[in-house]
């Protein structure tokens, strides 16, 4: 017999994210992205192909809670440095580099999605 492993809250809030950009023209380059020790969870290019997005995904289950504070300094250090790393595909492709943040809450039908550009800002360093 064959059993499927159910899925966490942060793998529903990754789907649901992608299916959300999707759906809004942007191209799923890939996700879980491993750089280094770093992860993206999701790289995305914009329906005109202007930007080139490392979108980090937060998702909860709790009403009350609001998942944009759950992007502590270590992670955003995280993003930071995967941006880096990818500055040199963005130029390439001729687009800009941006990160972004998308929060799931699965506590409501349908799930509430918000997409939050340039939340995490790259210094011009």
């Amino acid at each position: 017999m064959f059993f499927r492993r159910k899925k966490s809250v942060g793998e529903r809030g990754e789907f649901l994210a992608r299916r959300y950009l999707k759906r809004r023209g942007w191209r799923i380059v890939t996700n879980n992205l491993r750089i280094g020790k770093d992860e993206v969870d999701i790289l995305a290019l914009s329906p005109k192909g202007e930007v080139l997005a490392l979108v980090e995904v937060r998702t909860t289950a709790n009403c009350a809670r609001d998942p944009r504070i759950t992007v502590g300094h270590e992670k955003r250090r995280c993003m930071l440095r995967a941006s880096r790393q990818l500055g040199g595909l963005a130029t390439q492709h001729r687009c800009s580099l941006r990160l972004d943040l998308i929060t799931v809450n699965i506590s409501t039908l349908p799930p509430q999605i918000t997409h939050f550009d340039e939340q995490i800002p790259i210094s011009s360093n």
